[in-house]
C-alpha cells in the first residue's frame, strides 16, 4: 500500500515548489526583483524566509549528527553560537548597512574600503558557496535514495535540476516563498519526531555520562575533551556565530528584503524565537534515544535523523519525515544557487566588468550563473566525504571565508584609519594562516578532542590573524598614501538607529531564555 507512497509526495512537494516559482515570474521587472528584492517583502516573509535559510542542511541533518556525537553540547549552536549573534546584527550590523545605502556585506565593504575589498570579498563568497550547495545536494541525493529507492545519479540529477528551476524562473522573492513552504514542511516533519521520543527514551549510553551537561567537565582549553571553554566560547560564540550571523550574504541579503528599516531589524530577532524552539525539535529527540544511534565512523552521523524517523514512524508518520528531510535540504540548495547568482551577477560582473547594461542583461546573466553554481557544486559534495559530517565542513568553510572578512568589517567599523591595503592583508593573511591551521589538525602536527574543537580553534586563528594583519598593514603605510574611499567614515560617523521598545523588549527575551536554558543544563 504504501510502497510508492514517497515517490509521489517527493514529486507532488516538488511540483508546489515549482507552481510557487512560476507564480513569481511575472513580478520581475528589475534585476533588483530577480537577485535581491531589496526592500520589497512584508516583515513575515523576510523573518521565515531568513529562519528557513539557516534550518536548511546544516540544521536538521547536521546538527542532529552532532547532537549523536557531543550530546547536550549541540544547544551551543543555538545558546551561544546564533542568539547572541543575532541580537547584535540587530542593533549594530543592519542599522550601519541601511546607514550606509547597501543591498549586501560586499557592497558595505566596498563603500567602506574601495572596490578591490568587495570584489575579493565576492570571490571568496563564491567559493564558499558553491561548497555549501554541494553539501546540500550531496546529502539530498543520499536521502532520496535511501527513502525513495532511486538510484544516486538519479536523485542528484532531479534535485539539482528541481532547484536551479525554481531559481531560474522564479528568482530570489520565488526562492524565499518556496523557503517558507520549507519550513513549515520542516516543522511538521520534526514535531512528530520529538513527541514519538518520549516514549523510547532510554539511559544514555555510558561514553555520554561527560556529554549530559553543557559546562561541566568542559576545562579552560584542552586538546584532549571533545570541546573545551576557549573554544566554545570564543571560537563559536564570539568567531564563527558572530561571523556567520553578521557577514553571510544569504542572510543579510534576506534581512534586507523587509520594507523599512524597523521591520528589517525585526527580522533576526523574531527569528531568534524560531531559532530556540529549532534547538529543542532537532536536538531533544536525539537526547532522549542517544543510546541507540552511531557514535563514530564516516557518514554515520549525517544518517542520523533518517535512521531515527526510519525507527520511530510508522507509514503514516513516515512521508512527514520525508518531506522535513527534503525540505531542509532543498533550502540550503535553492538558497545557495539564488546567493550564488546574486553574488556573481550584481557584485562582481556589473561591478566590475559590465557596469552600464540593460536590467533584462543582468537577469540573463543571473539566469547563467544559476546553472553554472549546479556544476561547480558537484566539488562541494565530493569534499564532503573527507569530513566527519556535514557540519564539521561547513564549521571548516566558514573559519576560512567568514570569519577574516568579519575581522575587516569590525576593523572598518570602529576605526577611520582601517585602510583597503589593510583590509585585503588582513584578509588574506586570515585565510592563509587558517588555512594552514586546518591543515596542521587534519595532519596531527596540532592535537585536538574532536574535528569540531579544531575548527572552533581555527576559527579564532583565522580571525586573530586578519585582525592583527589588518592593523599592522594599515600602520605601515604612510597616511598619505592609503587608498581611503570617499565613505570612509567609522562607527563614530555612522549614526546607529535609535531602537524601539519593541527591539528592546524582543532582545531581553531572548536573552533571559537563554540565560535560563544554560542554568538548566548547566
Amino acid at each position: 500500500m504504501y510502497t510508492h507512497l514517497p515517490s509521489l509526495l517527493i514529486a507532488a512537494y516538488f511540483s508546489c515548489t515549482l507552481v510557487i516559482a512560476i507564480r513569481s515570474f511575472h513580478k520581475q521587472k528589475t534585476s533588483n526583483d530577480f537577485l535581491n528584492e531589496t526592500g520589497n517583502l512584508p516583515t513575515w516573509v523576510a523573518t521565515l524566509s531568513f529562519l528557513a535559510a539557516n534550518c536548511g542542511a546544516l540544521e536538521i541533518v547536521g546538527l542532529s549528527g552532532i547532537a549523536a556525537r557531543y550530546g547536550v553540547q549541540t544547544f551551543h549552536f543555538y545558546w551561544i553560537g546564533a542568539i547572541p549573534a543575532m541580537i547584535f546584527v540587530s542593533f549594530v550590523v543592519l542599522p550601519v548597512y541601511q546607514r550606509s545605502g547597501v543591498r549586501s556585506v560586499p557592497e558595505y565593504l566596498e563603500r567602506r574600503f574601495g572596490p578591490e575589498v568587495r570584489l575579493l570579498n565576492a570571490s571568496v563568497l563564491l567559493g564558499s558557496t558553491c561548497l555549501t550547495a554541494g553539501i546540500s545536494l550531496y546529502a539530498l541525493a543520499m536521502t532520496l535514495h535511501v527513502f525513495a529507492g532511486w538510484t544516486f545519479t538519479t536523485c542528484a540529477l532531479v534535485a539539482a535540476g528541481v532547484a536551479m528551476t525554481n531559481v531560474l524562473t522564479g528568482g530570489l522573492r520565488g526562492t524565499m516563498r518556496t523557503e517558507i513552504l520549507h519550513f513549515f514542511v520542516m516543522f511538521a516533519g520534526l514535531l512528530p519526531l520529538l513527541y514519538l521520543s518520549r516514549h523510547v527514551a532510554g539511559q544514555p549510553a555510558e561514553s555520554w555520562s561527560t556529554r549530559t551537561h553543557l559546562w561541566r567537565a568542559t576545562p579552560l582549553l584542552s586538546a584532549k575533551v571533545p570541546v573545551d571553554l576557549v573554544g566554545v566560547v570564543i571560537g563559536l560564540g564570539v568567531v564563527i556565530g558572530f561571523s556567520y550571523w553578521c557577514t553571510d550574504f544569504l542572510l543579510m541579503q534576506r534581512a534586507l528584503t523587509a520594507r523599512s528599516t524597523e521591520a528589517a531589524r525585526r527580522v533576526p530577532l523574531y527569528a531568534g524565537f524560531g531559532k530556540l524552539l529549532f534547538s529543542f525539535l532537532v536536538v531533544m529527540p536525539i537526547l532522549l534515544v542517544g543510546h541507540s544511534l552511531p557514535s563514530s565512523g564516516k557518514g554515520t552521523l549525517d544518517q542520523t535523523a533518517a535512521m531515527l524517523m526510519r525507527s520511530l514512524y510508522d507509514p503514516r508518520f513516515l512521508w512527514v519525515g520525508i518531506l522535513a528531510l527534503v525540505a531542509s535540504l532543498m533550502t540550503g540548495l535553492g538558497g545557495n544557487i539564488s546567493a550564488f547568482s546574486a553574488l556573481w551577477t550584481q557584485e562582481i560582473y556589473r561591478s566590475a566588468l559590465r557596469p552600464d547594461r540593460p536590467e533584462q542583461h543582468y537577469i540573463f546573466v543571473g539566469r547563467i550563473a544559476s546553472v553554472l553554481c549546479v556544476v561547480l557544486s558537484l566539488a562541494g559534495a565530493c569534499a564532503t566525504l573527507y569530513f566527519e559530517s556535514l557540519s564539521e565542513f561547513m564549521l571548516a568553510i566558514f573559519s576560512l571565508t567568514l570569519a577574516p572578512f568579519f575581522a575587516v568589517v569590525i576593523m572598518g567599523v570602529i576605526s577611520r584609519r582601517a585602510s583597503s591595503a589593510g583590509a585585503i592583508a588582513g584578509a588574506l593573511c586570515g585565510i592563509v594562516m587558517g588555512g594552514i591551521t586546518q591543515l596542521a589538525y587534519r595532519s596531527h602536527w596540532l592535537h585536538s578532542g574532536s574535528e569540531l574543537n579544531a575548527n572552533f580553534h581555527t576559527a579564532i586563528v583565522s580571525f586573530g590573524t586578519s585582525l592583527i594583519a589588518c592593523l599592522v598593514a594599515t600602520r605601515l603605510i604612510p597616511a598619505e598614501q592609503r587608498l581611503q574611499p570617499a565613505n570612509s567614515s567609522g562607527l563614530a560617523e555612522i549614526a546607529v538607529l535609535p531602537a524601539s521598545k519593541t527591539l528592546y523588549a524582543l532582545a531581553v527575551l531572548l536573552v533571559v531564555c537563554c540565560i535560563l536554558f544554560n542554568i538548566l543544563w548547566s
